[in-house]
């Protein structure tokens, strides 16, 4: 299917109620993952109406509730969805909360408290800022003199994902070296912003609770044991320290994790969330748990309500 073809499916799936009736016909419970809102990416007027059309159709419920009943094997009643975000925004904070709190609405965001000590961005968000304030020739220059098999920005972007701590730190400086007049855009300020601890100590727990985001955002599966164990153990300690409460859910950063990195995982957080697309099923493993992403096209997240993937 074109993605026109698809785009008109979901959009008349969306108004006739078709994908409404799809979803409830599904009783396994769901996670929806959101990043960034109330920015050019996710316009705040497009997150209430997803909000309102969650609330209206569902069972809005804690995370920690679907994630008692995961690790009970017990049956969630039908319709129940909980909502998360990742990278611990300030943007979450300041256009998401309110929304959520007044629609009666609870969520988790997922928070690099290394980042909110320091105000700094998460590593990528710079990354893809500064690679396109490159020209064509220059991004290719750059590619070259990095030895990255690709000189577009997404696809540098995640070849940066797949390198260890310290070569890819080695790829920030020189990128950091060939964009030495950068400045982030009101826009960018906008979309990237890390949220600050006081706003964080003002959340009201019952509408956003807080979960953990490693310290730095790295991705778990290039760290080896000790690091990986840092990234854990260090930002549950520093996030309940400065929050007075406990923090005992884990995101992975980018949903990347492996048998070593989950057993790891174990150690530290009770459950934790993948970016595995799909419902949360009967015997659910509570260190891969599976999510929908949302979209800030409503018929496109109506639509995965049933087919996750879409």
């Amino acid at each position: 299917m074109t993605r026109t073809y698809k785009n008109t499916l979901h959009r008349v799936a969306l108004n006739s109620g078709v994908s409404r009736w799809l979803a409830r016909r599904i009783e396994a419970p769901r996670i929806i993952t959101l990043h960034g809102v109330g920015d050019a990416g996710f316009p705040l007027q497009e997150f209430v109406r997803l909000m309102e059309w969650m609330r209206g159709n569902f069972r809005i419920c804690a995370l920690s509730d679907l994630i008692d009943d995961i690790l009970s094997r017990r049956r969630s009643g039908p319709g129940r969805v909980a909502i998360t975000f990742d990278d611990g925004l300030r943007n979450q904070v300041r256009d998401a909360y309110p929304v959520l709190r007044s629609l009666g609405l609870c969520a988790t965001v997922f928070v690099c408290p290394g980042l909110v000590e320091r105000g700094q961005w998460l590593w990528n968000h710079e990354a893809r800022a500064r690679l396109r304030r490159l020209s064509p020739e220059q991004l290719r220059d750059f590619a070259d003199s990095m030895s990255a098999p690709r000189s577009d920005v997404e696809p540098l972007v995640e070849w940066m994902k797949s390198l260890r701590r310290d070569r890819r730190a080695t790829v920030e400086q020189a990128l950091r070296d060939r964009t030495p007049s950068f400045q982030a855009s009101a826009q960018e300020h906008d979309s990237f912003d890390i949220v600050s601890w006081e706003e964080l100590a003002s959340l009201d727990p019952a509408v956003m609770a807080v979960g953990s985001h490693t310290l730095d955002h790295p991705i778990l599966t290039t760290l080896d044991d000790a690091e990986v164990v840092r990234e854990l153990g260090q930002s549950r300690k520093l996030l309940e320290q400065r929050l007075q409460r406990s923090v005992d859910t884990f995101c992975y950063p980018n949903g990347a994790f492996d048998a070593r990195v989950r057993e790891l995982t174990s150690r530290h957080y009770r459950a934790a969330l993948s970016s595995e697309d799909g419902v949360v099923r009967e015997d659910e493993d509570p260190f891969a748990i599976h999510r929908i992403p949302a979209s800030p096209d409503l018929h496109l997240t109506a639509w995965r309500m049933h087919r996750p993937d879409a």
